[in-house]
């Protein structure tokens, strides 16, 4: 049969259905290809764990650890939200740099302490602490047998912590040059205090509580 010969009906029905097989194993290649490509990616896009690839921070999204490169967090009640100090938040332990608490404490002053051989009272005060409120802001302080000698040089110093509502004392005796020795009491006055409840802690552990207007 020649091409220019007419199909018989037999014939054409024939061709048809080489033709509709062909062209439903072209649609099931087509559909395999499709698939393979799908589920096997070629050089899938890389992650990381930053929004802005190349900034050498941790994660710019809200809520993380790090929004801005070298400090520790941008949002607010976190540890810092300014690089260089510890907290710019009001109520936690430091809102500038160099200062150590965001409250106030340069008015808290120490004076009129000394250390000297006094005459214990009687009946002796139990734990050997006298604390008397002398005003606003103000207390009086008579610590009983700190250490033994005479007449010695004291250096005193004063920390308030705001957060934990406790004033810390420290002493350092120096020069004591006399020739005696006795049981010596520590004197001494603070002003400037805030107003409110406070734990005055002394260096041989005894703590008293108190409260000033």
């Amino acid at each position: 049969m020649s091409w220019g010969d007419a199909l018989s009906p037999v014939q054409l029905a024939q061709l048809l259905q080489v033709s509709a097989g062909m062209k439903q194993l072209s649609l099931l290649l087509l559909l395999t290809l499709g698939l393979l490509t799908t589920g096997c990616p070629i050089d899938p896009p890389a992650t990381d764990d930053d929004d802005s690839a190349g900034t050498g921070d941790d994660d710019d999204s809200a809520g993380d650890d790090d929004d801005s490169a070298g400090d520790d967090d941008d949002s607010a009640g976190d540890d810092d939200d300014s690089t260089g100090d510890d907290d710019d938040s009001a109520g936690d332990d430091d809102d500038s740099i160099g200062d150590d608490d965001d409250s106030a404490s340069a008015d808290l002053a120490v004076s009129g302490e000394s250390a000297d051989c006094g005459p214990d009272p009687e009946p002796p005060v139990p734990g050997g602490l006298l604390l008397n409120v002398t005003g606003p802001g103000a207390i009086s302080v008579l610590d009983f047998d700190y250490a033994v000698g005479c007449c010695p040089e004291l250096d005193m110093t004063a920390d308030l912590n705001q957060g934990a509502a406790t004033i810390t004392m420290g002493y350092t005796l120096s020069n004591d040059i006399c020739d005696c020795a006795c049981s010596l009491d520590i004197l001494f006055e603070l002003s400037g205090i805030p107003a409110g409840t406070w734990t005055l802690v002394l260096p041989g552990g005894e703590a008293e509580l108190f409260t000033v207007s």
